[in-house]
């Protein structure tokens, strides 16, 4: 199986969207009687996918690390996902009430329109870190995992076959290689041509009960068992097959193809769609309502209706709630059965149901008189101007609250583009009261869930130049100009960047401040300084108040006054903007007799302006490879052939092996059998790549002219030039866009040259 990783850095701006209170994925509750919870749409009788798999997550999660995205067009990929819903592969999370799990919340994307903001709102609140992409890139387009990347996900990976069996596939490889079970489930992969959706008919209420074993669910098409099911049944992994449906579905020409294989199988089926549902929760262990904690009732018949079976497959398996469907403004009968079948084996008080997003407020209150309960409607609210329980940072809501990382373009107003800005929005402001902004810097801001605390700027003066240690009460900003300034407020551009607006030379008994709008907003764009090495600000909001215009900090730095911190601005290094010191071309003669420690056949390269947290490589490219002039600020490569012979996107440093290797790297000198001409060596995994770090934002470097004794011929001499780049990316090579030019952080060095040896 494949599982890319992609990185891209962030533009444009998030504001945030308000969901409601959870409630517990527990079965006890602080209400006083039994509750089922009716999801339902902003919109009535409208069908958002996107909503309802948000509102699956918010019932069940509290956070999560990684998140599932499959397209709302089409439930075929999201068919495989009960599995990896369940967490299989440490997938680490908290339920509604911050109870540690493992878990991963199935969220639906508009493959045409992209990410809405409310699936961004989401991510954020879950803290998601880790997307993984369900289906090919004509399920879910490259621009969608584009969006993402730019929104802040660094990892941003794809699980997609070319065809939805083989996405089944590749989901139980990975779940196989990560678990110990022995048993996988097979459905019917394909509907028909009257009505498509047919092909999740008795595979609704599986998502579920994957979820709640871990098991994989394998596809099949009807009359014959599909070849990439085949081939991997094949491999030995699976000892017993779970055939859900009736040979209308899955053949018995297919349960005899398995058998014939050696392997155990069984078959849970049911008339119809929904007594297959009811089988399904009898498996689980079930019978009846009176043996689960839990059910989920959605709909089963109506166009669309696998969008709350399979957004329901996390909470299905954590809180082993089977899934039953309904027919229309029906409880099907087998349902009705089951729900009535027995006394409610639950607590006097707690959640027992959960009614999908596509029932009725009528028909979900049938559900609750069979469960002897009342309803709780929870509603996603998408209305951006109402701040609600937003997160936030201090007293005022800032958002958005996650990282945002960017990098400046080339340009001449030393402000960047507008594209590789950041719009903050404080919400929930008083428009008759001031406010100021500042930026201040990562390492002067300290968040601990709710509040802050700052640095203390020292309490020096021109007459007292010794700083007394004991601080001035005020909030150090520290130098945050050197990475980004605040551009505009409210829309309006400021007639000069700066880090604090209003200026913080004004008059504290009379200080101008910024207002916020009748509704009570408050925008704020910052923008990366283009001469920048780099680094991280917090913009900052605070009510214009107290003694001073700077945001006053008590003993232990916390502020005296209301004030709301952004997430994180973090600016990358400008492309080409890495300094590599010796950039005048030199000249050198390789011994042959001393090899590669003859003097003067070496030379050493600096490269400062570094982030000491960021992980560079260095790799040595022939001259004739690269076009690049000294003093200016890009370079183009020559680009390399894979394997299919077919350019790669990676820069070619073929044969630089035979002039030069590296030799030495911060000092510390580069094992005999690991110099080469890339430092370090370029076969690790690009997912978790190695790495040089800088020392005081310094890397120095070595490289020595290849000893001609060690060539079949002598050196017949060439000319090289090394470059060091941030090490990110799909790959640990240098990548280059179709012009040739670098996509990522990068420094050319001077020309090292090395003459024919002779003789």
């Amino acid at each position: 199986m494949s599982i890319s990783a992609t990185y891209r850095r962030i533009t444009g701006v998030l504001a945030l969207l308000v969901l409601t209170a959870l409630l517990p994925l527990t079965a006890a509750s602080a209400q006083d009687e039994r509750t089922v919870v009716d999801l339902d749409l902003v919109a009535d009788d409208v069908s958002d996918p996107v909503e309802t798999s948000i509102l699956y997550s918010r019932q069940t999660f509290g956070s999560a690390e990684q998140a599932l995205v499959a397209t709302s067009f089409d439930g075929a990929d999201a068919l495989a996902s009960g599995s990896l819903q369940s967490g299989v592969g440490e997938a680490a999370a908290t339920d509604t009430e911050g109870t540690a799990v493992t878990g991963r919340p199935l969220l639906f994307v508009d493959p045409t329109a992209g990410p809405e903001q409310a699936l961004f709102d989401e991510l954020s609140r879950l803290g998601v870190t880790s997307i993984i992409l369900l289906g090919g890139e004509s399920a879910v387009p490259p621009a969608v995992a584009d969006a993402f990347e730019e929104a802040g996900f660094a990892d941003v990976q794809r699980m997609g076959g070319t065809t939805r069996v083989a996405t089944a596939s590749l989901v139980a490889e990975y779940v196989l290689a990560n678990s110990d079970t022995t048993t996988a489930y097979l459905s019917r992969a394909f509907g028909t041509a009257e009505d498509t959706d047919t092909a999740y008919a008795d595979s609704s209420a599986l998502g579920g009960w994957a979820a709640s074993t871990g098991n994989p669910i394998l596809l099949t098409a009807t009359e014959s068992l599909s070849l990439e099911t085949s081939l991997l049944l094949q491999q030995g992994d699976i000892e017993r097959v779970e055939i859900v449906g009736g040979p209308e579905a899955v053949s018995d020409d297919v349960e005899q193809a398995l058998v014939d294989m050696g392997l155990e199988v069984n078959r849970t089926e049911g008339d119809t769609r929904d007594q297959t549902a009811v089988a399904i929760a009898d498996a689980r262990g079930a019978a009846d309502a009176g043996d689960a904690p839990r059910v989920i009732v959605t709909e089963g018949f109506a166009e669309d209706f696998f969008v709350n079976a399979f957004a329901a497959a996390a909470h299905s398996g954590l809180a082993d709630a089977p899934i039953l469907l309904t027919n229309g403004d029906d409880l099907s009968p087998a349902t009705a059965t089951y729900l009535e079948g027995a006394a409610f084996a639950i607590a006097d008080s707690g959640l027992v149901g959960i009614c999908g997003t596509d029932l009725s407020a009528t028909l979900c209150t049938d559900v609750a008189t069979a469960l002897d309960a009342t309803v709780t409607t929870v509603t996603l609210d998408t209305d951006p101007t109402d701040p609600g329980t937003a997160e936030q940072v201090g007293d005022l809501a800032v958002t958005p609250q996650e990282e945002t990382t960017t990098q400046v373009a080339i340009d001449e107003d030393r402000t960047g583009e507008a594209d590789d800005a950041i719009t903050f929005t404080a919400t929930d402001l008083d428009p008759e009261t001031n406010y100021r902004v500042t930026l201040v810097v990562a390492d002067n801001v300290t968040i601990d869930g709710e509040d802050a605390t700052f640095a203390d700027a020292d309490d020096s003066t021109p007459d007292t130049e010794e700083d007394d240690g004991l601080g001035n009460g005020q909030a150090d900003a520290g130098a945050s100009e050197e990475i980004a300034l605040i551009t505009a407020v409210n829309g309006e551009a400021l007639e000069t960047p700066a880090k604090t607006t209003p200026a913080t030379d004004d008059d504290p008994a009379e200080p101008p401040a910024h207002q916020p709008d009748e509704d009570g907003t408050l925008t704020v764009t910052v923008d990366g300084v283009e001469d920048s090495n780099g680094g991280t600000v917090y913009a900052v909001v605070y009510v214009n108040g107290g003694e001073s215009t700077f945001l006053e900090v008590d003993e232990d730095g916390a502020p005296t006054e209301a004030y709301g911190v952004s997430g994180a601005f973090t600016l990358d290094p400008v492309v080409g903007d890495l300094d590599v010191a010796d950039h005048d071309p030199v000249t050198v003669t390789v011994d042959s007799v001393t090899g590669t420690d003859a003097e003067g056949d070496e030379r050493t390269y600096t490269v400062t302006g570094l982030d000491d947290d960021t992980a560079y490589r260095i790799t040595l490219v022939p001259g004739d490879n690269i076009t690049f002039t000294e003093g200016d600020d890009e370079a183009t490569f020559v680009e390399a052939v894979g394997e299919d012979e077919e350019p790669n996107g990676l820069a070619d440093s073929a044969g630089a092996e035979s002039v030069a290797t590296i030799v030495e790297v911060n000092g510390e000198a580069v094992a005999e059998e690991e110099q080469g001409r890339t430092v370090p060596a370029g076969d690790d995994d690009p997912s978790d790549p190695s790495g040089i770090f800088p020392v005081d934002g310094v890397i120095t470097f070595t490289i020595d002219g290849v000893d001609s004794a060690i060539l079949p011929t002598p050196n017949p001499g060439g000319t090289i030039r090394p470059v060091v780049y941030v090490n990110g990316g799909e790959s640990t090579f240098l990548e280059i866009d179709e012009d040739g030019a670098p996509t990522e952080v990068y420094g050319v060095g001077g020309a090292f040259t090395t003459s024919p040896f002779p003789g």
